[in-house]
């Protein structure tokens, strides 16, 4: 029923202050994949509190998919070196696959 997790890693840019935050992909996610989040957390922090639902994943332009609005509309932006989780879940017939997790350090500016 679940295909395999498409989404191969966050990644959590800093150019001139301001953040961004994008997921790596091999392909489209299915329809109905669920983006998860959580509160930015001090960066010593290696485990999610509590998860939100922060919507449903866009198509990846060149194989990223700029999940930055969504995360930035529920919780601000992210301060440098906080830490960002997120988690991505596939949803099929109200059936959810286990999430994949990923995490990440906000950056200093470059």
């Amino acid at each position: 029923m679940f295909t395999g997790s498409n989404v191969a890693s966050l990644a959590i840019t800093n150019t001139a202050g301001t953040i961004k935050l994008e997921l790596h992909t091999t392909d489209s996610p299915p329809d109905g994949t669920m983006l998860w989040g959580a509160a930015p957390q001090h960066s010593g922090v290696r485990r999610a509190p509590g998860m939100v639902l922060l919507g449903t994943l866009d198509s990846p332009v060149n194989d990223k998919i700029d999940i930055t609005a969504a995360y930035v509309a529920r919780f601000g932006a992210p301060a440098v070196n906080t830490r960002v989780f997120v988690a991505v879940q596939q949803n099929v017939h109200g059936f959810e696959a286990p999430a994949t997790q990923f995490n990440g350090r906000v950056p200093t500016a470059s």
